[in-house]
């Protein structure tokens, strides 16, 4: 993690066998008074019960967890063990393809912004996470979640209106703000990102080779979706346009992981690490969020 000050970040990567899902556990153990979490994946019996521990002490304890995963067993179990527990939960609206968000508010002092979802194959994945007090953050995250507890009821997608908004959202502004992100480019562009596929993103990436920009990808030769070698044909467009794009090879292991992480960092200055991949499902049609 970095050091951190008060209003600065603190930053984890997975996997790490002293970490994974330890910061989530820490700032969940944190709060005194409210959580709030969005999360796509969840069945560590760990982050459960601290979900639980926290309602036992008197917590607030909300979660929106992603209806298409209720379909799978170990999830649909890990919903009714919080339920059991007093927790709070929500399930996604229909209004978004699948709500793919991961991210925790407590106190509304602390936010949690990452990639990871909590599931025990974090030990050979790689993600990040990002952990802010920022005040303006902590707001915005405040006011989509009680928007998408109202589409968990009425079916709908909508996203409340900020006026200068602080984070990226999919389906509403994600897309915008990568690119953007990219155009500032001078001298080079790191990523790794489970799904490449957005040609507006692939474009942005292209065009900063083409005024000089070192860009580097790594996404997974086979991912874990429907269609597991989807990455190829898109890698092969990056590569015809002169981007490093590197695919990691399976099977995943600690020391060479499953790219899981959705981040990008430009010109060793700036940075955006959350939940959106850089494929139109993920821009266009979810419930995504990212810093």
């Amino acid at each position: 993690s970095a050091n951190a000050t008060e209003d600065a970040v603190s930053i984890y990567f997975s996997p790490d066998p002293n970490q994974n899902h330890k910061p989530w556990i820490e700032t969940i153990d944190s709060a005194k008074k409210s959580i709030q979490m969005v999360i796509f994946h969840i069945n560590d019996p760990e982050v459960e019960n601290a979900l639980i521990s926290a309602v036992n002490r008197g917590v607030s304890v909300e979660v929106i967890v992603d209806r298409t995963s209720l379909k799978l067993p170990p999830f649909l179990l890990s919903k009714k063990r919080l339920e059991k527990g007093n927790v709070k939960v929500y399930v996604s609206t229909t209004g978004f393809n699948i709500t793919h968000q991961k991210s925790l508010v407590v106190d509304n002092v602390t936010a949690l912004v990452t990639s990871m979802n909590l599931v025990k194959s974090v030990e050979t994945m790689r993600d990040w996470i990002v952990v802010t007090k920022d005040e303006n953050i902590i707001q915005e995250m405040n006011l989509v979640f009680l928007e998408d507890v109202k589409n968990s009821q009425t079916g709908q997608a909508n996203t409340p209106a900020v006026k200068e908004s602080h984070l990226l959202w999919s389906p509403v502004n994600s897309e915008e703000k990568l690119v953007a992100l990219i155009s500032t480019a001078k001298k080079t562009i790191n990523s790794t990102v489970e799904n490449l596929g957005n040609a507006t993103i692939q474009d942005a990436l292209m065009a900063a080779v083409k005024r000089g920009v070192e860009v580097r990808t790594i996404s997974p030769q086979c991912g874990v979706f429907y269609t597991p070698q989807i990455n190829i044909p898109f890698a092969k467009q990056l590569l015809q346009g002169g981007v490093k794009a590197y695919l990691m090879p399976n099977p995943a292991t600690i020391d060479r992981p499953y790219m899981h992480a959705k981040m990008l960092v430009v010109d060793s200055t700036k940075a955006y690490v959350g939940s959106v991949n850089f494929s139109e499902h993920s821009t266009d049609k979810a419930r995504e969020a990212g810093i």
